[in-house]
């Protein structure tokens, strides 16, 4: 059974999505249809490197052509997700990421010779009697080293020193085996195309590609001969089921989603609820259950901001005598998640959303806060506070009808964010 080793720590950290894709994908086919889905980030992220790969076998280095490439990748998308306004969230990315590239990246191409350009899939080859499989974007000849480039959409907060260990394996070893630079060093670049300057760099030694191919051997040969569901019990984390197309079937990610508070994880049943047209009956429901409770404010954040901010502004506000929801002190354990956090925003006059590059990255995508949120606390006569912990044009970029609410940034302090808001339920 084929697999690819550059990427075995995607496989090592979830068995099950290989499970899914490499054994009961060919036998089934629903399964089979699950796995050919792609989520709009994954679609948002081929349609860049698609972008840049006409770009690159253009020759053309100026940017005069980056309008008409926007036009036609807008139009793709519209037909890909047929969304609108998810399209255009997402189109919110492509262009900036594009704008990035021709504006910081793409001179460089005309200053040393292009060895190769990908066609957009991965490449398979043999390295060491060994399969492997790694997507080498665009390769460099830089007279002294060989430079082999990464396209990123994502934010580089997430990177991950073992996917980029993993991946500058593969490529090296194709490097080596392929285009046989065995002199010259290969250089793993890694380019996150949302911020201007974000560029990381990878070079193998060759103790480090020994390390690579034995450690690939063992994850090859466990899971290249069980075909049992219960031999990959999965390991869910909201990097690792971010993009998978397996998390409606997969019973781990089900318990996950239950025990692990996300922001992520409200703002997918406030848009599921709208999409079938029962959200209203979910707010009056919640409204039922709480029996005349009201509380002054609820705090939106996401979990990894919990100690740093929200925690410590939960203390102030009590400390001030503000009563607040917030789920770490209102569900008890086997609570249901969606159900407490209906209930909490059903009852609370003000809602405090704590945004931070975390927050962003995790999703509440500008459909989310410009239509499902709004349409579930306006109707309530709530009031949405930003506070902004990111860096404020980031976030109006990622969130562009934000802008017409007046947002306060974290620097102002603890102490003053509390006063005001005080002064507003006087």
């Amino acid at each position: 059974m084929h697999w690819s080793k550059s990427r075995h720590m995607d496989y090592v950290q979830c068995p099950r999505r290989f499970f899914y894709s490499n054994v009961a994908a060919p036998r089934n086919p629903a399964i089979r249809d699950l796995a050919e889905q792609s989520t709009p980030a994954l679609i948002r992220h081929e349609l860049v490197r698609g972008a840049i790969r006409r770009v690159l076998h253009s020759g053309n280095f100026e940017r005069e052509g980056l309008s008409e490439l926007l036009g036609e990748v807008a139009q793709q998308m519209d037909a890909m997700l047929g969304d609108p306004i998810s399209a255009s969230e997402q189109m919110f990315i492509v262009e900036l990421c594009l704008r990035n590239f021709f504006s910081h990246h793409l001179s460089r191409f005309s200053e040393h010779r292009i060895v190769h350009i990908s066609n957009g899939d991965p490449v398979e080859f043999v390295y060491d009697s060994m399969s492997i499989m790694a997507v080498p974007e665009v390769v460099v000849d830089e007279q002294d080293q060989i430079r082999i480039f990464n396209w990123r959409t994502g934010s580089p907060q997430y990177r991950s020193s073992d996917d980029i260990r993993l991946r500058a394996g593969g490529l090296t070893c194709w490097s080596r085996s392929v285009l046989n630079y065995v002199e010259r060093p290969t250089v793993i670049t890694d380019i996150y195309l949302r911020e201007p300057h974000a560029v990381y760099e990878k070079e193998m030694s060759d103790a480090e590609i020994r390390h690579f191919v034995e450690e690939s051997r063992e994850i090859s040969a466990k899971y290249a001969v069980s075909a049992k569901v219960r031999d990959f019990p999965a390991q869910p984390s909201q990097s690792n089921c971010r993009f998978c197309s397996f998390v409606g079937i997969c019973p781990e990610h089900q318990a996950f989603s239950e025990s692990s508070y996300e922001i992520d994880v409200l703002s997918a049943n406030i848009a599921a609820g709208l999409k079938n047209g029962k959200q209203q009956s979910l707010h009056d429901q919640a409204l039922d259950e709480v029996d005349g409770e009201v509380r002054s404010v609820f705090l939106s954040h996401c979990s990894d901001d919990k100690v740093t901010y929200v925690r410590p502004f939960a203390r102030a506000l009590e400390a001030r005598g503000i009563n607040y929801w917030l789920d770490e002190a209102e569900l008890r354990w086997g609570d249901s998640l969606t159900q407490g956090m209906n209930r909490g925003l059903a009852i609370s006059e003000y809602v405090v959303c704590f945004i931070s590059d975390a927050f962003m990255e995790r999703g509440w995508p500008e459909a989310e806060l410009g239509a499902a949120l709004s349409a579930q606390l306006s109707g309530g006569g709530k009031t949405i506070l930003p506070i902004l912990i990111a860096d404020r044009e980031t976030v109006f970029q990622e969130y562009p009808l934000l802008r017409d609410r007046l947002a306060r940034r974290w620097e102002a302090g603890i102490d003053a964010l509390v006063r005001e808001l005080e002064s507003r339920l006087d």
